[in-house]
């Protein structure tokens, strides 16, 4: 996927293929699978249609809440690399959002077991550019409308800026 030729050229192959991955990332039983569907996930440098983005999104979410739920106990070392790369795709899925995308996002999504893992990555990779990128882009979305307003502003809560990362203020156009 991280292939831009295939995802801008085949577009009619990238939704049940972006649907399986959906469906790995969620319910298949072991966590290697779940992890490398997750890295897939979050590949792409961008999808075909904001629905598509949603639809990732909201599988990752789901995928977090099922990350929890983990009957075979040889898969217990994968945990941690399954919710480490959940982390990382949710930072790159904010980064490839826009106004409108990130207006579908509600605040009942971000669920308290959300909020501690993706601050659990924050700590542990404050220093990373990925970090510091998906800041930049929380900043640059307009926050005029209220229900995005508190959505940007707890995504921002949860990526609490170190003291030496600057933030650009000025808005880049999308």
């Amino acid at each position: 996927l991280k292939n831009s030729c295939f995802t801008q050229h085949f577009v009619e192959y990238m939704g049940p293929m972006i649907e399986a991955l959906c469906s790995a990332v969620i319910v298949c039983k072991n966590f290697k699978v779940r992890t490398n569907a997750a890295l897939a996930l979050g590949s792409p440098a961008s999808y075909p249609s904001p629905d598509m983005l949603i639809n990732v999104w909201k599988s990752i979410l789901k995928a977090v809440e099922a990350s929890t739920e983990q009957e075979d106990f040889t898969e217990y070392r994968q945990v941690t690399s399954l919710r480490q790369q959940l982390s990382l795709t949710i930072c790159q899925l904010l980064v490839q959002m826009n106004d409108k995308t990130i207006s579908l996002v509600s605040t009942d999504q971000l669920s308290s077991l959300f909020v501690t893992q993706l601050s659990s990555f924050v700590q542990d990779h404050n220093h990373d550019n990925t970090v510091e990128m998906v800041l930049k882009r929380l900043y640059q979305f307009d926050s005029s409308v209220p229900e995005r307003s508190k959505v940007i502003q707890k995504l921002i809560e949860i990526f609490n800026p170190p003291m030496d990362i600057k933030i650009d203020d000025e808005k880049e156009e999308t």
